[in-house]
């Protein structure tokens, strides 16, 4: 089993908005989190990506990037023990094993991270984990 790097700490304050269903009442902040961390995560993985594969040209990057992000956030999430119950709170009937769902939860966590920490720390997380 691969070994991962730690996860950025969060404060309480930021865990509740990022491991609170974003369905929830009063998930505005979740939501923005999530659209913060969408593009800095893209971001942060392409770069990543061009420093492991430097002859790679940008539409490489892009296709790499699209094709293997969800299925490591997927296998990251998982890891980190995101969608344990306890960790994450959502309503009944939600699949948080659904693709999109775990895309969503990984993305607001690297919001909260940006937000929190700063892109750098975000982007040397990623590195680690690429």
């Amino acid at each position: 089993m691969a070994t991962y790097p730690r996860a950025p700490e969060l404060p309480i304050e930021m865990q509740t908005h990022v491991f609170v269903h974003h369905s929830a009442p009063g998930s505005e902040t979740n939501h923005r989190l999530e659209k913060l961390g969408a593009t800095m995560l893209d971001a942060a993985y392409i770069a990543a990506l061009a420093n492991a594969n430097p002859a790679w040209s940008g539409d490489q990057l892009r296709i790499q990037a699209e094709g293997t992000l969800p299925a490591f956030a997927d296998i990251w999430v998982g890891n980190y023990g995101w969608r344990r119950p306890g960790v994450m709170s959502s309503p009944p009937g939600v699949n948080l094993n659904d693709p999109q769902e775990t895309l969503w939860i990984f993305r607001t966590y690297a919001g909260a991270v940006c937000e929190t920490h700063g892109h750098d720390v975000l982007f040397q997380w990623i590195a680690a984990l690429v």
